[in-house]
């Protein structure tokens, strides 16, 4: 602690329990000059909070960018502020194929980090369409309920940029063995053939080609909302994005 803390500088502090583990550190780091906080009843206690804080109605308005595979909803989220980014979060890209990030976080670690999200921000958010499932990752059900009932805004793009975007994202993190494993995912949906087209196409590095094949599948996958409040084209993220702060300047939500 002393490595990374000044002398003086806040300090937080607990333990499982919030008992004398975290209360004997705490007086430690008081005496040697810190300003110690410790947190009452521990980490049991907080996940308690953060388990209650889902269990209730969300008090929060979502702003939720939809659309097909490659359209850019991430690298647009990035870009704009009041964000929730769910695949961060849960480190994982969401498809049967987004499991190139490396381990995802236990459920309650996720919730934790999504809960600390939220109180960061106003009380309302941007946020990307995801289903309930993200990799092993369960969105808690009020959040994915509110998140159904959220402003609707469709980006899209040209097909020539959502084969650049995914070619960017997945090529390089995604090794012969785990291809092979996320193909298997969805053998049970594809034809013999695509499947065997698929691996081929990985094998001989035909990476445009493979994109294509895997847009066609899940774009045929796809269900678009029946109700959508806003379209917007991704193709420049910098304007998507200016579009979106212009639309929401007008309807009088402050985006800082």
């Amino acid at each position: 602690i002393t490595q990374n803390f000044r002398i003086g500088e806040k300090v937080g502090i607990y333990c499982s329990r919030g008992g004398l583990r975290s209360k004997s550190i705490a007086v430690i780091l008081s005496e040697l000059g810190f300003r110690v906080v410790r947190l009452k009843g521990g980490f049991k206690a907080y996940r308690t909070f953060v388990t209650h804080y889902f269990e209730n109605e969300i008090n929060f308005d979502f702003f939720t960018l939809c659309g097909n595979t490659g359209c850019g909803k991430t690298e647009l989220l990035e870009q704009l502020p009041q964000a929730i980014n769910l695949e961060k979060i849960a480190n994982h890209l969401g498809s049967s194929f987004g499991d190139i990030l490396g381990k995802q976080p236990t459920q309650k670690a996720f919730e934790a980090e999504l809960f600390h999200n939220m109180q960061n921000l106003e009380n309302f958010a941007f946020i990307e369409s995801e289903s309930r499932k993200i990799g092993d990752i369960i969105l808690p059900l009020k959040f994915y309920e509110k998140m159904q009932k959220a402003f609707k805004i469709y980006c899209f793009c040209s097909l020539e940029n959502r084969i650049k975007r995914i070619q960017k994202i997945y090529q390089e993190k995604m090794t012969p063995l785990k291809f092979q494993q996320c193909v298997q995912k969805i053998s049970p949906y594809i034809s013999l053939n695509l499947r065997q087209d698929l691996l081929q196409s990985y094998e001989r590095k035909e990476w445009q080609k493979l994109i294509v094949m895997l847009l066609e599948y899940y774009d045929k996958t796809y269900k678009k909302p029946d109700k959508i409040d806003l379209e917007l084209n991704t193709d420049d993220i910098l304007k998507a994005k200016e579009e979106i702060l212009r639309y929401f300047k007008l309807k009088n939500y402050i985006l800082i």
